[in-house]
């Protein structure tokens, strides 16, 4: 054999052991890969016995269901709970609403006039610390009054006047021993009022009744008597020397001459007079308590009517000033009796 030939055969040789050697390899390889897979469903032959799989299945499957069906079964509890509940409330309201409208079907208690009454006369009470009576609370010779339409106009005109005091006045003034009381007006008498200050410790104040103006007028008229009886009793102190000082010359109390009287029919004093009226001559008391009433009631002046330098407006500034010294109510403020005096 040639040199040729010879390489020739060397290099078949070569190719078919690269042939061998590579058949071989994959051989290999895939009898590796046989293994692996037959190892792996081994371990997991070993891991999971047969059924099992479907078992663990279907016991998720089965949990799942029941808890679904608890759950529905509470919803539909609670549910059946909820809708019991909200009938009962649902019920419970009907009947209340039942009960709320039997309740405002039932009309509503009209008070009588006696007890609008006692209710104004409670308040004057409370808010000036007097006393008020009228009906049957009392006896007297002049009679009461009973009427309740009569009764409810005299508290307002009697609230009406005492408002016009400063406040705290009454309450300093001792009120609580003193009563006003509502009687019948004695024509026979010409009594329009009448203040009873026998005992100190009680004092009766009796008001006619009679129009709006006049008991008005008399609640100040009397008021004034009880103010001086409080002066008297509790300072001693009397206007009276005072007061006579300012008369005419030779003028005695009680003898009545109308020329003096600036409101008498007869009267001829003009810018110059002694007296608001014919009864203002009666006393000094009353002098004192007919010349308050007027400045409590009037709106104007008359033309002339107390004017400085004249008795009656001496008078005037007498009872004012007394007011003013012996009331710290009244210090310092501008009541209802100074409105008409500059």
């Amino acid at each position: 054999m040639n040199d040729k030939n010879k390489k020739s055969l060397t290099i078949a040789l070569a190719v078919l052991a690269i042939v061998l050697v590579s058949t071989l390899a994959v051989y290999i390889f895939n009898q590796r890969s046989i293994f692996s897979s037959s190892l792996k469903e081994e371990t997991i032959s070993n891991s999971l016995k047969p059924g099992e799989l479907n078992s663990t299945s279907s016991s998720v499957d089965s949990t799942s269901t029941s808890e679904s069906a608890s759950t529905s079964k509470n919803e539909s509890t609670q549910s059946t709970n909820n809708n019991s509940t909200q009938s009962a409330s649902q019920s419970n309201t009907q009947n209340n609403n039942q009960s709320t409208q039997t309740t405002n079907s039932q009309p509503a208690s009209t008070p009588t006039q006696a007890e609008l009454n006692n209710q104004k006369r409670n308040n004057i009470q409370n808010t000036y610390g007097v006393s008020v009576q009228y009906g049957n609370e009392f006896s007297s010779w002049y009679g009461s009054v009973t009427d309740d339409s009569k009764i409810n106009s005299m508290l307002d005109d009697l609230n009406s006047a005492l408002s016009n005091f400063p406040n705290g006045f009454f309450r300093e003034l001792g009120a609580s021993h003193l009563t006003y009381r509502f009687v019948a007006y004695a024509e026979e008498n010409n009594q329009a009022g009448l203040t009873d200050h026998e005992y100190f410790s009680n004092v009766y104040i009796y008001i006619s009744s009679m129009d709006s103006y006049y008991v008005k007028r008399v609640t100040y008229h009397e008021t004034m008597h009880y103010i001086d009886n409080y002066l008297y009793g509790y300072y001693g102190y009397s206007p009276e020397d005072q007061y006579n000082a300012l008369n005419p010359q030779g003028f005695v109390y009680g003898n009545f001459n109308g020329a003096y009287a600036f409101l008498d029919k007869d009267s001829n004093c003009g810018n110059y007079c002694y007296f608001s009226d014919l009864y203002g001559e009666t006393n000094y008391r009353e002098d004192r308590a007919e010349i308050f009433a007027d400045l409590m009631t009037r709106t104007y002046l008359l033309n002339g009517q107390y004017i400085s330098g004249s008795p009656m407006r001496a008078k005037a500034d007498i009872l004012i000033s007394n007011l003013d010294n012996y009331f710290s109510t009244v210090r310092n403020t501008s009541p209802r009796w100074k409105r008409l005096l500059r």
